[in-house]
């Protein structure tokens, strides 16, 4: 278990982190919301969303740290969207998200909770 005196950043405002990010900062944790779609990291700064999952609302929205860059911080949990084309998985975006933290963030924790392909 992280020490609630470590940050973690949650990487993709969706269904999966958006949730997530709520989850953690409820239990105490310093959290950081991450998306690349400014439009929606703009709306959740305001405490708008999409989202009708119970315990999300404006209020707490108001209260969490939303951004579009990747923050430095001791934990990432990467839950974005791995799109399937033609029956496979494509992990291009998860690379990319993953090569990003890798060039701000050493020795770091980094948790997938995105659909891959098995080996």
């Amino acid at each position: 278990m992280i020490s609630k005196s470590k940050t973690i950043s949650v990487i993709g405002m969706g269904h999966v982190g958006l949730p997530l990010l709520v989850y953690y900062y409820k239990k105490g944790y310093k959290v950081k919301g991450v998306d690349i779609n400014k439009k929606l990291v703009n709306d959740l700064k305001k405490g708008i969303t999409f989202q009708s999952e119970k315990g999300i609302d404006s209020n707490i929205l108001r209260k969490l740290d939303f951004q579009t860059v990747y923050p430095d911080t001791n934990l990432y949990m990467i839950c974005i969207d791995v799109p399937e084309i033609k029956g496979k998985y494509d992990p291009k975006n998860l690379y990319n998200t993953i090569n990003k933290i890798l060039k701000i963030a050493k020795d770091k924790i980094i948790i997938i909770r995105s659909t891959i392909d098995p080996l």
